[in-house]
């Protein structure tokens, strides 16, 4: 049983429990909360085979790296910025000793969670629609917290301060937070990475969520003012790595070369444990 915060009430909305305040909702929280109800391929009124072809190869890399949140059975595990919580669906097929609950801005995109569920023969222990730095649990409430290519749509302009503060308020003091498939960019190169993945968004596919690169130092910065250790992980994007000789390459120089990961754009695991 998960506690929660002494005075929190939440609403029961399909099966997903609902706290969304109006004061603590972000401008890209409210852009969130649009995509996923609108969204032609993704939102619940779209054709679900049509988010599996969005999710194939995000399905395929997670089950690649799911083993290094060092899930044990009878641990608590909490996705944050779950979407339709595919990832957790599977973790929970992966790990069925485990407790996984999914979290996300949007009542909407976890609405068809249950369809990924029936996919992966599995269910949820939870499904919780808050905003990302105002989850409704207690203090110390999970063994383990992970994200998906999620980590940089909860910052602002570089800044993660916020997201890694509640992100140590909800691990116990023995926990784990990974944030897997997240874009980096070193510092020299951030303004153009950050204009350029807006634009590729906004511009070249139409959806007008906020996006954003992280940069290794600042993240750094970011997890010891919240009170965490960083560890990274740099890796090549899957879809480079399958579809580009070169991502193949730079998988291979980063295996080797674990430092070349913060001189040019590319992707990384953030691995976040609290400072004791």
């Amino acid at each position: 049983m998960i506690a929660l915060r002494d005075g929190i009430t939440l609403q029961d909305v399909g099966g997903v429990r609902v706290r969304l305040p109006e004061d603590r909702l972000s401008a890209a929280d409210r852009k969130e909360l649009v995509f996923w109800r609108t969204s032609p391929t993704q939102s619940p009124d779209s054709a679900f085979l049509d988010s599996m072809l969005v999710k194939a190869l995000d399905i395929r890399h997670f089950d690649e790296v799911w083993t290094r949140l060092g899930l044990e059975p009878g641990m608590t595990c909490l996705e944050i910025g779950a979407g339709q919580a595919w990832a957790s669906a599977m973790l929970q097929k992966r790990a069925p000793g485990a407790e996984v609950h999914a979290s996300d801005v949007s009542p909407e995109a976890l609405r068809v969670a249950a369809r990924w569920g029936a996919a992966f023969e599995t269910r949820l222990a939870g499904k919780w629609a808050f905003p990302s730095c105002d989850a409704p649990f207690a203090d110390g409430q999970f063994g383990r917290i992970f994200l998906f290519a999620a980590l940089h749509h909860l910052g602002t302009r570089n800044d993660f301060t916020a997201p890694l503060t509640e992100i140590r308020r909800l691990l116990k003091s023995s926990g784990r937070a990974i944030a897997f498939n997240e874009p980096v960019t070193p510092a020299y190169l951030y303004t153009r990475s950050f204009r350029g993945i807006n634009q590729a968004r906004q511009v070249q596919q139409g959806v007008d969520v906020d996006e954003d690169t992280l940069v290794i130092s600042s993240v750094r910065h970011d997890a010891r003012a919240a009170g965490l250790s960083l560890a990274v992980d740099p890796e090549a994007f899957p879809v480079y790595k399958e579809t580009w000789w070169g991502g193949a390459l730079r998988t291979e120089l980063l295996r080797r070369v674990p430092s070349l990961g913060a001189l040019a754009t590319g992707g990384a695991n953030f691995v976040f444990t609290p400072r004791i």
